[in-house]
């Protein structure tokens, strides 16, 4: 078995943060060709460190961590994908490099759902407290929204958000418009709240974004992620905080 090297360790802990990524993000992570970053894989896969699989027949490879790693590392390891949220936890990653590469926001001020439930002593998924998809310096939740809920559900969400005063602004992004304008109803108009529509290519890449103002959709090159609200204090009879 060899050493870990430094690069190896940055692989085995960004797929902590996710869970199971797939080759073209480690690819991405150290800007490495695909051919190069599947050596690594290789001899980390041998070593018994990771593996890697297809998790669907058109998909490519996936990366998970083995028990080895979890001992090594002190995390809980993922066995298989979750097929009911395999895009979304796919186009999670993806958003998570958009807006590091094109926002230039250090890695190190985003932290994920699984760094937030492990954080705040979250162990079940279906509880019913929940995390951001990613949360931005501690004060930016990003939820990234492919699929309908119930409107109670979504509403409930919402509602945490609002009167989370931690939380300086909540940042949607959906592919459907009609999903879009339902949350955009349920949060009122609430100036804490942005909605972006986004498309990606045929790599899965985000390529488009509009940013919904509440009468129109505009194409949008940056997100401006740190142009927080102005959120007035609040107020209970004479005093203000």
């Amino acid at each position: 078995m060899n050493i870990l090297q430094p690069r190896d360790l940055e692989i085995l802990n960004f797929i902590i943060l996710f869970g199971y990524v797939k080759e073209c993000h480690l690819a991405i992570l150290c800007n490495l060709s695909l051919v190069q970053i599947r050596r690594i894989i290789r001899r980390l896969e041998e070593d018994g460190y990771v593996k890697s699989s297809k998790v669907l027949a058109s998909s490519g490879n996936y990366v998970f961590l083995t028990a080895l790693s979890g001992k090594i590392l002190e995390t809980k390891v993922l066995n298989k994908a979750n097929l009911n949220t395999l895009n979304h936890d796919t186009l999670l990653i993806d958003l998570y490099f958009y807006i590091i590469n094109n926002e230039n926001i250090h890695p190190d001020l985003i932290k994920t759902d699984k760094q937030l439930r492990k954080e705040f002593g979250i162990f079940r998924v279906n509880t019913r407290q929940r995390v951001s998809d990613l949360l931005i310096d501690d004060k930016i939740g990003i939820e990234l929204e492919l699929s309908e809920k119930p409107r109670a559900k979504l509403q409930e969400i919402i509602n945490t958000y609002i009167i989370n005063d931690s939380i300086k602004l909540v940042c949607y992004f959906l592919q459907s418009a009609s999903l879009l304008n339902k949350i955009y109803t349920l949060a009122q108009n609430n100036i804490k709240f942005r909605f972006y529509l986004f498309e990606v290519d045929e790599n899965k890449r985000f390529n488009k974004f509009q940013q919904y103002n509440g009468n129109e959709f505009i194409n949008i090159d940056k997100l401006n992620l740190f142009e927080l609200p102005e959120i007035a204090p609040k107020r209970f009879g004479s005093y203000q905080f």
